[in-house]
């Protein structure tokens, strides 16, 4: 699992963990350290200002594609997150342009959002995705991924999240 965000999230997934009946080593991603290389991802930061910093400078465009793969989600389906259309994304992709800083920003929240997801469901790809597409009372009967689109949003889905990994069913 690769975590760039608060330590609170870290200590979460880490909560989750432990309480999971998989062993470790059918665990698809590994916690990234300082100028740790994750695929073909590199995420050289460790504090809040160095993830400031890379959201400043932007991340390329491939990179969607390269969460997208780890995420096991469609390209297309990134792209509706981010509210990017697919031949913008083509076009800056192939033009080797980088995101913008909102842009980097939000995917970067959102992988991380997707990822401490799939802790919390054990990987269970299907199961998550499911969760994700139905109406949810704990978000005002919103679906959880119609939230990606706001960081307010995404911190409602990851509240929803919490409760669940600590026991609670939302």
């Amino acid at each position: 699992m690769l975590y760039v965000c608060s330590k609170s999230v870290v200590m979460c997934a880490k909560l989750s963990e432990k309480k999971s009946t998989k062993p470790s080593s059918s665990r698809r991603y590994k916690v990234a350290s300082k100028n740790q290389v994750v695929e073909d991802l590199q995420m050289p930061y460790e504090t809040s200002i160095q993830k400031l910093e890379q959201i400043r400078h932007g991340m390329p465009y491939s990179t969607v594609e390269t969460l997208s793969n780890r995420a096991e989600l469609p390209v297309k389906r990134m792209l509706e997150y981010l509210g990017l259309p697919q031949t913008t994304y083509n076009k800056r992709k192939r033009e080797g342009e980088r995101l913008s800083t909102r842009d980097t920003e939000l995917l970067l929240s959102l992988y991380e959002l997707l990822e401490y997801g799939l802790e919390v469901f054990n990987q269970d790809h299907a199961l998550f995705d499911n969760w994700l597409r139905k109406p949810n009372p704990a978000l005002g009967g919103y679906m959880p991924e119609s939230l990606f689109d706001t960081y307010t949003g995404m911190q409602e889905v990851r509240n929803s999240l919490q409760i669940i990994d600590f026991g609670n069913f939302a």
